[in-house]
């Protein structure tokens, strides 16, 4: 019977594995800090011969997303391009000391970026925190954008437009009933009950997603 010692081929596996779980947080802290430097530059995109080294490392520790989260950096700064530099300083300082968004503005990028799929999603986050910078959106519509855009299947990205775009419970009831539960998931969309369905509108998060164009912006970006 056990009494709680590990052998020592179990300890080398454990040893390991904190191995492994404390390079990850240490590169991730280290792309943390470049995505700010990168942010607050004014050519944000010359960091990513930086990041494509530092992710380099990657392949001691997980070959799976080595180069993902590289592409996807690049395709978040571009969309955020047209954000003269020290209107991106200024986002970062600000971000940074909201209690509304309440996070560190490099971690938060990272963590989003490395969760999200590889197409169309970096664009439309970079775009997002573009719309902020330029003041187009606050603090908590950015937070919410950003989390409902995780959310949201790839496949249902342009019923976000159908739904916003709809004006009457017909317009909406056309829209398929999946599509609409998953842009409800995503918070795009809230339900209310009554005469034996589930009516559905669209909330400020999907409004300002279409004002903003992400769907489109995010589909012109692709090659």
């Amino acid at each position: 019977m056990s009494c709680g010692h590990k052998s020592p081929g179990e300890s080398k596996k454990v040893a390991a594995k904190d191995a492994v779980t404390d390079a990850l947080v240490d590169i991730d802290q280290e792309l943390a800090k470049l995505a700010v430097d990168a942010l607050t530059s004014n050519d944000a995109l010359d960091h990513i011969p930086v990041v494509r080294t530092i992710a380099a490392g990657w392949k001691l520790v997980s070959s799976v997303r080595d180069g993902l989260l590289v592409r996807k950096l690049k395709k978040y700064l571009t969309a955020l391009e047209r954000v003269p530099a020290k209107e991106r300083q200024d986002m970062v300082t600000q971000l940074n000391a909201d209690p509304m968004y309440g996070r560190n503005v490099g971690e938060h990028v990272i963590e989003l970026l490395d969760r999200v799929e590889n197409k169309r999603k970096p664009t439309m986050i970079g775009v997002v925190f573009a719309a902020y910078a330029l003041k187009q959106i606050d603090a908590a519509m950015l937070v919410r954008l950003n989390a409902a855009i995780d959310r949201l299947p790839v496949h249902e990205i342009d019923s976000v437009r159908r739904l916003v775009n709809g004006t009457t419970p017909d317009e909406y009831k056309r829209i398929d009933p999946e599509s609409l539960a998953a842009l409800g998931s995503a918070g795009f969309a809230t339900g209310a009950s009554g005469w034996g369905t589930i009516n559905y509108k669209p909330t400020k998060a999907a409004v300002a997603f279409v004002t903003l164009a992400l769907d489109i912006r995010s589909s012109e970006a692709e090659p």
